[in-house]
């Protein structure tokens, strides 16, 4: 494997004010998803725009291994006069690429805008300039492509377009994809790269970064058929000093530790005709990244 992107102990500064604080991480050219994810102002953009060549490194080991790296942001605008083939060509022109029509027209359709070729760029819609915005930057044949937000404001259906098209898209380069949307992104990456004020907390695999924080935080769940029974099984769980993480009235649910797992189901079986449900559950990226980030 060949290393696109190596930081060793990476600083940069933004007006005097330090911003990435000793980032050590590598991203190979071996295809797949890489989710970027933090906090607002844990500087993600200001990573993205390094590797991009827009900041100055001042301190650390930094290397670029390819030339090849193209960006698209969450709103991508073009100009509404123009068609979906001259965008490309002109995306081609200023990077100094050579156009090649036939090989934009398999952009065009890899990305779905076949049917789209004969409107102009003003008609579409955010989700269809979404899509023109990764074929633009699929035109400079890169090795790494970014994506700010691919999915931000999409609806259902446009959502799953663009992750089903960025899964494809993986088998052939590296994705890097900085997002709030985790859902989205447990949806599609194998990796990860986690930032919080300005340093790395984790980088490697998502389905790791998820088994680890579940050590710290298994939970499972009773659910009761209507608030009588609620105040029943709680009070049960309270004098046997279950473990609760949450009470939620509301949804009749009560969440425990699944370390009490055996105890609270000998209290359902003794309940059974009141309660609806009990089951224990697998930690989401998104419980993982709070754990990580937000609880400590």
């Amino acid at each position: 494997m060949v290393e696109l992107v190596s930081a060793n102990n990476l600083h940069v500064a933004i007006n005097n004010i330090e911003i990435l604080n000793g980032l050590t991480f590598n991203i190979s050219d071996e295809p797949n998803v890489i989710a970027l994810i933090g906090p607002n102002g844990a500087g993600k953009t200001t990573l993205i725009n390094t590797i991009m060549g827009f900041n100055n490194v001042i301190d650390g080991d930094f290397k670029i291994g390819t030339q090849s790296i193209a960006y698209c942001p969450d709103t991508p605008e073009f100009e509404p006069e123009l068609f979906s083939l001259e965008v490309l060509k002109q995306s081609s022109f200023l990077a100094h690429v050579n156009f090649d029509e036939s090989r934009a027209i398999k952009i065009l359709k890899l990305v779905g805008l076949s049917k789209y070729t004969k409107q102009k760029v003003g008609t579409f819609s955010r989700g269809i300039k979404q899509r023109l915005g990764i074929a633009s930057s699929l035109i400079l044949k890169p090795k790494l492509l970014f994506l700010d937000e691919p999915t931000s404001a999409l609806d259902p259906l446009g959502k799953q377009d663009i992750l089903d098209l960025i899964k494809n898209l993986s088998k052939y380069l590296v994705v890097v994809i900085s997002s709030h949307e985790l859902d989205d992104i447990q949806r599609i990456a194998k990796s990860l790269i986690v930032l919080n004020n300005g340093q790395i907390i984790y980088t490697g695999s998502m389905q790791k970064f998820i088994d680890y924080e579940n050590s710290f935080y298994k939970k499972a769940s009773i659910r009761t058929k209507d608030k009588y029974s609620y105040g029943t099984i709680l009070n049960e769980l309270q004098k046997k000093q279950i473990n609760l993480l949450k009470c939620d009235p509301d949804n009749l649910e009560i969440f425990f530790s699944d370390s009490d797992f055996k105890i609270v189901m000998e209290i359902a079986y003794l309940h059974a005709d009141i309660i609806n449900c009990i089951c224990k559950f697998d930690m989401s990226l998104t419980e993982a990244f709070k754990m990580a980030v937000i609880n400590k």
